[in-house]
Order: C-alpha cells, then structure tokens, then sequence
C-alpha cells in the first residue's frame, strides 16, 4: 500500500523495551503511540464503511498488534474516556473482520473501567455494540439486557445516530429471541424514520434491511425485497461492500423462504464472493450454512454435508457455531452415512477436513 512497516524480533523487541523503561522515557513513547492508533482507528471506523474498505481492512490486520498495545495502555493507565472512544472506533473492524470474543473481552474490560458511565454517549454505545456481539456469539438474554440498558441512556440524547443504532439492534435481537414482531418493527420503523431526518444514510440503509428481515419472517415477501433493494442501492451509493455482502446473503434467504432455491443460490454465491474479497469470515459462514441448507433441499445430501463442515470450520475460529447448527449438521450426516456405508463416509469425511 505504498507504506513501509518495520518489525523487530521479539528477544529484541522486549530488550528494547527494558531499557525504555529503565531511561523513565515509556510512559511518555506509550502516550505518543496510544494517541495515533487512536486517530488511526478514529479514520478507520468511517473509511471501513466506504469505498476504501478493501485497503483499510488490510492495513488495520497488519496494525492489529499496535491497536492492542495503545488500548491495553489506555485500560492500565485508567484514562477511561480514551479507551471508550478508541473500542468505539475499533468495533467497526471487530465486525468486518471478525474476533468477536476479543471484542467482547476488551468491550466488558472498558466499560467497566472507574467513571465510565459518567461519559453517556461513548458508555451508551459501547454498550448497544457489547449488545450486538452478545448477539452474534447466541447469547440472546445478555444481548437484550444490554441493549436495553443501552436504549435508556440512549433516549436521554434524542436524535443522535447512537440512537437508530440501538433501535435497529433492539429491534432485531427482540424479534429473533422470541418473534416480537410489532414491538421489534416498531423499533426498527423509529431508527427509519429518525435516520432519515437526522439525514444519518448508512444506518438508514440498515434500518431498510433490519426492516425486510422481519417483513420477510411476516411473509410479506414483496415488501422485503423492496426494502432488501432500497438497503443494497444505498450501501452500493456509499461504497460499503461488506454490507452489499450481508443484504444479498439475507436476499438470499428471502428466496429459499419462498422456495427460488437457484435464485436464493445464486444470491449466496454474489454474496460469498464479495465475503471473501472483504475478508469476512462472518459472512463466509453463513453464506456456506445457507448453501448446504439450500443443497439438502435439493436432495444433494452429500454436497450439503461438505458445505455444512465448511460452515462449521469458518464458524469455529469466531465461535458462531450455533446449537441449532449442530443439529442440523448432525442430521446431515447422518443421512449422508446411509448413504453412503461406513467406508466410503469416513473417506469423504478424509477428504472435507482437508479442504
């Protein structure tokens, strides 16, 4: 990308840092180090939603190390404002490029720190985003606890953008726990509205497709689409490909709803594909699960099954492999070893745990 990177070994690397500390000169290279991550992640979090993502997702891989060190020394240091506003800027990589368990760790980590819930906005938002990962890693009670707790302090600073995100998010987790539909559409129709008048464009595009998933779950299929549509031509206007990612893999599952199995395979490949170009292991997974699933619905019993321990793989190094899912790769296996007798199962069983 044109920068030069410089590595040191880590006997070297450590050494070095003695005599740092032994010169009383660390404290002051750690602040210096602390406060430009901290505008690097600052420009990250808006160029990771637009056009420029590919390259700042692969310059943020490379700094991972440097982000981890400069919010460790905020956390040890107890400058508790910093370290909200740097995992408030850092969640945005969390997501594209998933570690959800480290989020989740250094996001209980900072919210816990003295004085945190005294800076509403940054504490609220940590929250909704602690909310969100809960979420995505099955824990469904945590994520509603939270995002509850964040919507109140939420609604104390009315028509702000943290706001419609912990409407959407609420919306979502509420609908998908227990099938809540007009109190989770109700939420998600205000993060719509409110978005639009606060002109906020990219959460205005995820309120169109939180808005379709339970339009979709209803069996309004026509109106989610639509909404499905009006979300990816805005994520498309805004350069955001990750998220023209997730609405074409949820389009995806609209139309295996509707039993368009080659459409809904279709969407899935579109969406894997772009998965792979962003570097989102998240959608990667998912996009498999749907293709198997869409695999045994077709009676291709043993295709389905590969892509199944496809999922399973990519899903085990972020841990969203849920119980539903083994279940469902359970039986997929089951059926594939009558099928096809013990033998010839334990070597096509070989041959997917080398793919």
């Amino acid at each position: 990308d044109g920068e030069i990177y410089f590595r040191l070994l880590e006997t070297v690397r450590q050494f070095s840092y003695q005599k740092l500390l032994l010169s009383n000169q660390a404290e002051r290279f750690a602040k210096r180090h602390a406060k430009t991550f901290m505008k690097l992640a600052q420009k990250a979090s808006v160029e990771l939603r637009g056009a420029n993502q590919i390259f700042w997702t692969g310059r943020l891989i490379i700094m991972r190390e440097n982000f981890r060190a400069a919010l460790a020394w905020m956390v040890d240091s107890g400058d508790t404002e910093s370290a909200l506003r740097f995992t408030n800027a850092q969640f945005e990589f969390w997501l594209r490029y998933p570690d959800f368990e480290e989020a989740r760790q250094w996001l209980e980590k900072v919210l816990a720190l003295p004085g945190a819930q005294n800076s509403l906005e940054p504490f609220s938002k940590n929250l909704n985003s602690l909310a969100w990962i809960y979420f995505l890693l099955g824990k469904h009670e945590e994520a509603r606890k939270r995002a509850e707790h964040a919507l109140s302090l939420a609604r104390s600073q009315p028509n702000t953008i943290t706001l419609v995100v912990v409407l959407i998010n609420l919306g979502l987790i509420i609908f998908l726990q227990d099938q809540d539909v007009l109190n989770s559409r109700a939420l998600i129709e205000e993060a719509r509205d409110l978005s639009l008048e606060i002109q906020a464009e990219w959460e205005h595009a995820r309120s169109h497709m939180a808005l379709a998933v339970v339009l979709s779950r209803q069996g309004k299929y026509t109106e989610a689409h639509s909404s499905y549509e009006k979300a990816f031509n805005k994520f498309q206007k805004l350069g955001d490909l990750n998220f023209q990612c997730v609405v074409k893999r949820l389009m995806g599952e609209l139309e295996i709803e509707r039993n368009h199995l080659a459409e809904g395979i279709e969407a899935f490949r579109d969406s894997l594909k772009i998965a792979r170009v962003v570097k989102n292991n998240l959608q990667i997974a998912y996009n498999l699960l749907w293709l198997a699933r869409a695999e045994k619905q077709k009676g291709n019993h043993v295709r389905a099954f590969l892509l199944y321990l496809g999922s399973k793989k990519v899903s085990d190094t972020i841990g969203t492999w849920y119980e539903e899912n083994v279940l469902e790769l359970e039986e997929s296996q089951t059926i594939v070893r009558e099928l096809l007798g013990d033998e010839e199962f334990n070597s096509t069983l070989k041959a997917a745990q080398k793919m």
